[in-house]
C-alpha cells in the first residue's frame, strides 16, 4: 500500500473540473468536453476526478492522508471520456 496526499497541480486542476462543472448549472458535461475546456487529456481529467471521489470517500473530515492500495480496487473507478459529469458524480 501507497500513502498518498493529492498534490497541488491535482487540486488546481480539480478545483478547474469544478468550477467548470458548476458554471454550465444543469447542463452534465463528458470527461471529454471538460478536458477540451481545461486543455487537459481526457485520461487526466478522468483519473483526476478518480483519484479526488475515492479520496473524499475514504477521508473522515479534511483529507490530511490516504492510504491508496495497488492495484487499486473497483473503489477507484475511472470515468470513460464520455461519461457524463455533475456535481453529484464529483461527490460535492
Amino acid at each position: 500500500m501507497q500513502s498518498v496526499l493529492p498534490s497541488q497541480p491535482s487540486n488546481a486542476l480539480y478545483a478547474s473540473i469544478v468550477g467548470t462543472v458548476a458554471a454550465t448549472l444543469d447542463r452534465r458535461l463528458t470527461v471529454s468536453e471538460i478536458a477540451e475546456r481545461l486543455h487537459q487529456e481526457p485520461r487526466v481529467v478522468g483519473s483526476c476526478i478518480a483519484l479526488h471521489r475515492y479520496m473524499r470517500g475514504k477521508a473522515d473530515g479534511p483529507i490530511t492522508d490516504v492510504v491508496l492500495a495497488f492495484p487499486v480496487t473497483d473503489e477507484l473507478s475511472v470515468p470513460g471520456e464520455n461519461d457524463e459529469i455533475d456535481e453529484a458524480s464529483l461527490g460535492l
